[in-house]
C-alpha cells in the first residue's frame, strides 16, 4: 500500500512529469 502512495507522489512530481514528457518527445521524434 505504501509503495502505491510513493508511486502516486512520483506521478505528481512536476520534475518527473517534465522528464517523462521529454523522454516521450524523444521517442516520438525517433518515429519519424
Amino acid at each position: 500500500m505504501e509503495e502505491e502512495q510513493i508511486n502516486l507522489d512520483k506521478a505528481c512530481d512536476p520534475i518527473l512529469i517534465y522528464k517523462r514528457k521529454k523522454d516521450k518527445e524523444k521517442k516520438d521524434a525517433k518515429k519519424d
